[in-house]
């Protein structure tokens, strides 16, 4: 422990300790906090603390979470004075005099446009420093709750709520519980996170998507469990192009508006594109709907089938049954939809604010030849079953001779494979589209295996094609009960055949309004 913290302290620079404390006894309210406490350390860094909005402590018995949300929030705000990019890991102390168990205790830290999620105080990481001869504790406990990022002069509010857990039944009238809220200052040249996360500046979505999300760890473990009714995060993960972001179960701020339709925010890749899922056909993000339906992915058989693009059906090796030479069925709905709805003459030109980023095909293999009708199993065979070793992953496995066979890009070829290109003399139009893998789906909070789950922003009550081959013959699937399973590409009664495309938009784009919500969406300026 001792080597920990000296470890911990080679890297914090300074701590603060707001000295605005909450505490309550059952079936009281304490004294309400005149004024407002301003901590200043090394001259950059400050937190206000507003006491007069100090926990409303009325109802300090045990109380259901959606009735705990509701109460009146301790705000408080941190600005970042420095010149230089400080990040904060915040939460409370744990104060001598308190009687109540922190594992009765439910508590929320969150900006004031985040959506709420409560969790039992003593789940969150514990920070405490003890003596390394005694093993006798020389500080008080601290429960890290969130972390966020500040550029040189960015300034954030936060609001904290803890109560009495529901379920709690043994606690005498004279329990309380007293706790300071605690911010840890590290600095660095940045966290990790997408390239552009923290430069983003003025009006652009990056810069939006940065200041009204706090990166936070899932609460589930992604192709493990579902993610819970009260799961709302932005987390990270690496993809090929290094940190990416992404959301998970029932986000509520990443609706977007672009080319007069609606979607969500899918995930900010490591480039910075922010990727998008198709959600409706209308500017006021109203019901759900596919943009088309098909009942195949592809018409061909055998191996070649599962390919976003295909080669020679009647090949005799991996490489020739593979080649990208043939547009599948799906790619050619894709193309088409694409012209029509980016493209068109009487539209602005949309595409030039579409990002490059990489579509994943993956034909990794794992067993078999990936020639003919041989029995072959492809990549996502192996990740997403059993649930307790299931690793689903963000980032393209490579495959073929230069490693890029599954990842399709329309220009980019140092990370892609530049194949998402025109045919039959368009060989200069780019079709910068496609399909989530299953894996993204299940990132977003669903399992590969039957175990329903409606706790994600992406439920619709429909099934969707996904980019993730499964074995000869079968593509992954999102079922319209929250799981991810596969079904043959040439069947003619596919499961509805439903088509929800995904494009991704460059770092730099900008919006004219919205803060992301179902009734105020991002509005992509074009």
């Amino acid at each position: 422990m001792k080597k920990r913290i000296i470890l911990l302290i080679s890297l914090i620079i300074f701590m603060i300790v707001a000295y605005a404390s909450f505490s309550f006894a059952l079936f009281t309210k304490s004294d309400s906090q005149d004024g407002m406490n301003q901590i200043t350390t090394y001259n950059c860094l400050d937190i206000s603390i507003e006491g007069e909005n100090e926990l409303n402590l009325t109802n300090a018995y045990p109380i259901k979470d959606e009735d705990g949300i509701k109460q009146t929030p301790y705000l408080f705000t941190i600005k970042n004075n420095c010149d230089h990019y400080v990040g904060v890991d915040l939460g409370v102390e744990y104060q001598e005099g308190s009687t109540i168990n922190v594992s009765l205790v439910k508590a929320t830290l969150n900006k004031p446009t985040e959506g709420i999620i409560p969790r039992i105080l003593s789940s969150y990481t514990k920070i405490q420093e003890t003596d390394s001869e005694t093993g006798v504790p020389i500080e008080n406990v601290k429960y890290i709750m969130i972390h966020e990022g500040l550029p040189a002069g960015d300034e954030q509010a936060f609001e904290y709520r803890m109560w009495i857990d529901y379920s709690v039944e043994d606690l005498s009238p004279s329990d309380k519980l007293k706790v300071k809220i605690v911010a840890i200052g590290t600095v660095k040249s940045e966290e990790a996170a997408p390239k552009n996360w923290y430069s983003s500046e003025g009006n652009t979505l990056l810069a939006a998507l940065r200041n009204n999300n706090s990166v936070r760890k899932a609460l589930t473990v992604p192709g493990r469990q579902n993610s819970l009714k009260k799961e709302s995060v932005l987390a990270s993960a690496e993809d090929d192009y290094g940190i990416s972001l992404y959301y998970r179960g029932n986000v509520t701020n990443n609706y977007v508006v672009f080319a007069g339709k609606c979607w969500r925010i899918v995930r900010i890749t490591g480039d910075g594109s922010i990727k998008l899922l198709y959600w409706s056909n209308n500017t006021t993000c109203t019901s759900p709907s596919y943009a088309f339906s098909s009942n195949r992915f592809n018409t061909v058989t055998g191996n070649a089938s599962i390919g976003y693009m295909y080669g020679d059906v009647n090949g005799s090796t991996y490489e020739e049954v593979h080649a990208n030479l043939y547009d599948s069925s799906m790619l050619s709905y894709l193309k088409s939809w694409y012209n029509s709805t980016f493209k068109t003459s009487t539209t602005t030109e949309y595409s030039d604010l579409i990002s490059d980023v990489i579509w994943c095909n993956d034909k990794s293999l794992v067993s078999g030849s990936g020639v003919g009708n041989t029995s072959t199993k492809y990549g996502s065979s192996v990740r997403y079953l059993p649930l307790s070793s299931a690793k689903p992953i963000l980032t393209c496995p490579s495959a073929g001779e230069d490693g890029k066979l599954s990842k399709f890009t329309a220009e980019d070829t140092e990370y892609g494979n530049g194949k998402l290109r025109g045919v039959n003399g368009e060989g200069d139009k780019l079709y910068k589209i496609g399909l989530l893998t299953a894996d993204e789906y299940i990132y977003g909070g669903v399992v590969g295996a039957w175990h329903p789950n409606t706790n994600v922003y992406f439920y619709t009550e429909s099934w969707y094609w996904t980019l993730t081959p499964y074995d000869t013959s079968r593509i992954r699937y999102y079922h319209f009960n929250n799981f991810i399973h596969d079904y043959g590409v040439n069947t003619n009664d596919a499961p509805g055949g439903r088509i929800a495309p995904s494009i991704a938009l460059i770092p730099s784009v900008t919006i004219s309004n919205g803060d992301g919500t179902f009734n105020n969406p991002y509005i992509i300026e074009t």
